[in-house]
């Protein structure tokens, strides 16, 4: 979390900044990456941070113990999320992820929301110190 509130400040206050790490949780933040195991560096635009945020609730954290749905892996999670776009779209793509799974086995929508709030905070890399993930709300048209 501090290296993606760090990542924020800079953004603000348009201070260049670049992640040197090969976690694929840093992934979710938008920038300049460098990852020393394969010496490649690379920028993850907003919607590609945002989207790798969102596989992530898809596919579980597996180090960090956050189960996602069985068998969805990075391909799936990828294939599933290709044409979204906005936060919105993904949400709602995630959401009918987990309840074409998870509701014939006896969940239901309060529990699948439930599910994923919480999965969601455990994944989201803080922005703000006091940061806490919430679904995107629909924007009005």
């Amino acid at each position: 979390d501090l290296v993606s509130c760090f990542a924020c400040d800079c953004r603000l206050d348009y201070t260049p900044y670049i992640i040197a790490g090969c976690d694929k949780d840093l992934l979710q933040i938008p920038g300049w990456h460098y990852n020393y195991l394969k010496k490649t560096c690379f920028n993850i635009s907003k919607e590609e941070a945002l989207k790798n945020f969102f596989k992530q609730l898809l596919m579980g954290d597996q180090g960090d113990s956050i189960p996602g749905i069985p068998g969805i892996g990075p391909k799936k999670a990828a294939w599933l999320l290709d044409e979204l776009n906005t936060s919105e779209e993904m949400w709602d793509g995630v959401l009918a992820a987990y309840t074409n799974f998870y509701a014939p086995h006896g969940y239901s929508d309060d529990d699948i929301a439930d599910m994923l709030y919480e999965r969601g905070n455990k994944l989201w890399l803080k922005r703000k110190d006091d940061e806490v993930w919430t679904p995107p709300v629909p924007t009005e048209d």
